[in-house]
């Protein structure tokens, strides 16, 4: 599974609240899961793939955590 993480300087709870914000903007489909992550599939260049969007408390910040179930054909390790 690929996965990719980034320091924020916010509490885990605000993240969260804008990543459902722009899920439902693009009219994703998705699913909360038991630990407090977010499942949800994802349109990259037209190839549907499934993702799993995460936070974490890192104090005095929080980590944002993206994993894919597969990577998408067609684009490089850089997402090019």
């Amino acid at each position: 599974m690929n996965s990719v993480q980034q320091g924020l300087p916010y509490t885990r709870q605000p993240i969260l609240y804008e990543l459902y914000n722009v899920l439902d903007s693009k009219k994703s489909e998705y699913n909360k899961m038991k630990n407090g992550g977010i499942a949800t599939g994802v349109t990259v260049y037209g190839s549907r793939r499934g993702a799993t969007l995460s936070g974490s408390e890192h104090p005095p910040a929080a980590v944002l955590t993206v994993e894919s179930s597969a990577p998408c054909e067609g684009l490089s390790r850089q997402g090019g």
